[in-house]
């Protein structure tokens, strides 16, 4: 768990994105199947001490409230739900990181789309994912 952390750190360090008091807080840059993304938000500490803080995924049921059209096309059942949402297009504003979501949507993966934001003065995520851009 270390090694991934100090590789979650040393890449987001790369296209440092930093926020915070003192920018203690960095946007994670890592690698995936799909390129560079990112999947998080890193706090740091001191010398090799971080936090990883993992964007938070839809759940299948987020899916069927917000999605439920697709599933006529396209149904699934509710244990195999693959989602890998990221965030995508981002802006820091006053210790917080607004952010769109991203997400795969082919070849059985899916996701809800959505904005929201983290804020550096609570370690939370606010998301929104109102119907009009769930798709």
């Amino acid at each position: 768990m270390r090694l991934i952390v100090l590789l979650l750190v040393t890449l987001s360090l790369a296209g440092e994105v930093v926020l915070g008091p003192q920018n203690r807080f960095a946007l994670e840059r890592s690698q995936d199947r799909f390129g560079a993304r990112s999947h998080g938000i890193v706090e740091f500490f001191g010398p090799n001490q971080t936090k990883f803080s993992p964007l938070p995924q839809s759940t299948a049921k987020d899916y069927i409230r917000l999605r439920s059209e697709d599933l006529r096309v396209n149904p699934f059942v509710l244990e195999q739900y693959e989602r890998e949402e990221v965030i995508g297009p981002h802006q820091v504003e006053a210790g917080r990181v607004w952010f769109g979501k991203q997400f795969y949507d082919s070849e059985e993966m899916r996701g809800v789309g959505g904005f929201g934001y983290f804020d550096t003065s609570n370690r939370k995520y606010t998301l929104f994912s109102p119907p009009e851009i769930a798709r």
